[in-house]
């Protein structure tokens, strides 16, 4: 069964679920039910988070890969690169979403490795020939 957590050591993108769904699961884990003020907000938060990940995808430059990590600390979450992955698997189309990759320099959708190529990326075996070289790291750039 999965674990829910209080309303109180919630955090803001904890749960990507639908509000009435997020209610009833509390409540129905005995959980005191929190007020829908508390879960827009936690919704909006999640909102803004995907679209600062998004935007700073959209600043890594041609020929050059990020990782999910260095968003996420880019975005002021440094412990949340997965929930950077999940931002980016709904991003618009005009985020270079294939510009993203793991923090081993592995290719997590490997549809990806054309589109890299075609900017100049050595991609072997779902790798990044030369990664160190070719990260673009946020915090630096910015």
């Amino acid at each position: 069964m999965e674990k829910l957590h209080r309303v109180g050591s919630l955090r803001p993108l904890q749960f990507l679920v639908h509000r009435r769904s997020l209610r009833s699961r509390l409540f129905s884990a005995g959980f005191p039910l929190p007020s829908l003020t508390q879960i827009r907000y936690l919704y909006s938060m999640n909102e803004l988070f995907k679209h600062q990940v998004w935007e700073i995808t959209k600043l890594v430059p041609r020929g050059k890969v990020t990782t999910y990590g260095a968003i996420a600390r880019a975005v002021g979450f440094p412990n949340h690169s997965r929930h950077v992955g999940k931002a980016m698997g709904g991003c618009p189309e005009d985020v270079p979403a294939h510009r993203v990759i793991s923090g081993s320099g592995k290719l997590s959708v490997p549809e990806f490795q054309k589109r890299l190529e075609a900017e100049g990326i050595e991609v072997e075996n779902l790798r990044i020939r030369n990664f160190k070289k070719l990260f673009w790291n946020p915090l630096e750039e910015l």
